[in-house]
């Protein structure tokens, strides 16, 4: 119990801090089924959103931000997914998701400066993100990696290394996106991601397997800057709200209790994901369980939000949200309530597979003692319960924890931090 301790109080200690390492370029996924536009609304005045989608039965419809293009000198190399193809396994879910290790092999401390995946099979990977992973966390993703005869591992909202602040609260530090329609993944200029010696990538594919089965073997294109190069390092800032979503008022079966979830999620995944990680995110917004244990009527519309004061000042360059299959919507204000408010980012008509991230046209600055508020809103009613392997789940209390049928509330800001 003691390790536990030790280790509960780093992670909220670095939740805390709100850095979860550094986090790339990414794009949008290249379906969003909507009827109208309105689904993507954002803050167009301060926002451009990268990268490509479709709009349900109308014609691409790209909002893009130029590709930037990799400055004079800086290396690019290449890395395999696998040594061999990979079949996916459709016979639960015609939806897969799958994790393989990318070794870079970094001789040194590195600044990335483009990360792009090039799909093996463009009919089956419907999108793909990459994870770094800090050279701390390496042995663990290699050893889940040999267990599974080296050829990687089925994962869902990120690698699932709930040993590490990073795995159980983002999945991983986000590096970059790929999706069809997708630019070259080269970040704006001037600025780069941090990769230190030892460091590995997780690419986690979504495969779908709608047009058919089939192999595929992508790769990794990095962009790698010259040793020395002068740039603005980017780290992430993590910004969440608890995750406390109730049952329809009607239902009370024991799945619809808080106890059975985080019994359940202690069982699944231990102590400090399943139990300490959901109540430290309560104490670290000041709020309780109790005052989520009120009437929801149908749970179609649940809300949960958390103000937090920024630690540092900070210049914000880009900024992406991350839930599950529940979630509605997704809101992240600066300064709410205030003369000097304004709205970071709005995604009012959330999908699992839009994951993207927005490029401020103009770096928004952020003082240390500002408030941001992230605000997402769940839908927990009969209607809208997930469909697993075909078959159409049941409503449970939702906590917050790493599978398909639990939830997140986060926002993920890459930022250059002042001193």
């Amino acid at each position: 119990m003691r390790q536990i301790g030790k280790q509960f109080w780093r992670w909220t200690r670095a939740l805390a801090m709100l850095s979860i390492g550094a986090y790339g370029a990414v794009q949008l996924n290249q379906t969003f089924q909507a009827a109208d536009l309105s689904a993507l609304t954002v803050d167009s005045d301060t926002h451009h959103m990268q990268g490509h989608y479709v709009v349900e039965n109308e014609s691409d419809f790209p909002w893009t931000l130029s590709n930037a293009r990799a400055a004079g000198g800086d290396q690019t190399i290449e890395l395999e997914a696998s040594s061999e193809p990979y079949t996916p396994d459709g016979s639960k879910s015609l939806d897969v998701y799958h994790c393989f290790v990318l070794d870079p092999k970094f001789a040194r401390d590195v600044m990335v400066t483009g990360a792009e995946v090039i799909p093996g099979n463009r009919q089956i990977v419907h999108h793909a993100i990459l994870y770094k992973v800090e050279p701390a966390q390496a042995p663990a993703v290699l050893a889940k990696d040999r267990a599974n005869g080296g050829r990687g591992w089925d994962c869902f909202g990120g690698p699932g290394l709930t040993d590490s602040p990073e795995g159980a609260t983002a999945g991983g530090n986000w590096l970059s996106v790929w999706v069809p329609g997708a630019g070259d993944g080269l970040f704006p200029e001037g600025i780069g991601n941090p990769m230190p010696k030892g460091s590995l990538i997780v690419m986690e594919v979504h495969y779908n397997l709608n047009n058919g089965m089939g192999t595929d073997r992508s790769k990794v294109k990095l962009s790698i800057a010259p040793e020395g190069k002068k740039l603005t390092p980017i780290a992430s800032q993590l910004r969440f709200a608890p995750v406390e979503i109730r049952c329809p008022d009607a239902i009370n079966t024991p799945e619809c209790t808080r106890e059975n979830t985080l019994r359940t999620n202690v069982e699944r995944a231990g102590e400090l994901a399943g139990r300490f990680l959901p109540n430290g995110l309560l104490q670290a917004c000041r709020q309780t369980p109790q005052q989520y244990q009120k009437s929801v009527g149908d749970a179609s519309r649940i809300v949960m939000s958390c103000d937090q004061p920024n630690p540092t000042e900070m210049t914000l360059y880009a900024i992406g949200g991350h839930m599950h299959l529940l979630a509605k919507s997704i809101k992240i204000e600066l300064n709410p309530g205030t003369q000097n408010a304004r709205t970071l980012l709005h995604i009012p008509r959330w999908d699992f597979h839009w994951q993207g991230n927005y490029w401020f046209k103009n770096p928004v600055q952020v003082k240390r003692g500002d408030v941001i508020r992230t605000t997402c809103v769940f839908d927990n009613s009969v209607a809208n319960q997930p469909v697993i392997g075909g078959v159409q789940t049941k409503p449970k209390y939702v906590m917050w924890a790493e599978s398909t049928t639990d939830e997140m509330c986060l926002g993920i800001m890459m930022a250059n931090l002042k001193p």
